[in-house]
């Protein structure tokens, strides 16, 4: 996927899931997760007698200082909507909703979103690269999956000879092609 991403969100979390999401956003910051998962930098080896969140963070989001006292400040520390955002909790089911959209450099949202999977409603996100890959980060009954979809530049005629037996035909007949289907 592209460096810049687009995507509209909206991401509910229900009432009896609020204690354990605020767990999974503190426990991101434990130096366990930092060492294994953080791919945003790190610190050389002059550094080492630093802790591990002054060397290690994931991509565009600061390492906090003290636990997130609320979900709000978690969302927003993670930076996962930069563009019509809203925070609220649904009248009807109570659930607090992160709603809105974002428009800038690809950080780690889809690891977010896998790591919130458990406590999550069920959602769908397209996010589309400046490259035109799109990816569907699902989670459906608190599982996360994520789809690629290649750009259509990636689509050859079907009358092009090809050795590829086992090619994908999609739109309009064309032969989708690498998508190791």
């Amino acid at each position: 996927m592209g460096y810049f991403v687009t995507y509209d969100l909206k991401l509910a979390i229900r009432p009896k899931n609020f204690k354990r999401a605020l767990e999974i956003f503190n426990n991101l910051h434990s130096d366990e997760m930092l060492l294994q998962f953080a791919r945003g930098g790190c610190y050389g080896s002059n550094t080492e007698n630093k802790p591990v969140s002054e060397r290690r963070w994931y991509s565009w989001v600061e390492n906090s200082k003290a636990p997130y006292a609320n979900l709000r400040d978690a969302f927003e520390n993670w930076g996962i909507v930069d563009d019509n955002v809203e925070f609220y909790i649904d009248e009807d089911t109570k659930d607090f909703v992160v709603r809105g959209s974002y428009d800038n450099k690809m950080g780690q949202q889809d690891f977010l979103i896998q790591q919130l999977a458990p406590v999550l409603r069920n959602t769908m996100i397209e996010a589309i690269g400046e490259d035109g890959w799109r990816f569907l980060w699902k989670v459906v009954n608190h599982k996360y999956e994520c789809i690629e979809i290649p750009p259509i530049s990636h689509v050859v005629p079907e009358d092009e000879t090809s050795d590829d037996e086992d090619a994908f035909y999609g739109i309009n007949n064309m032969k989708l092609s690498g998508l190791g289907i």
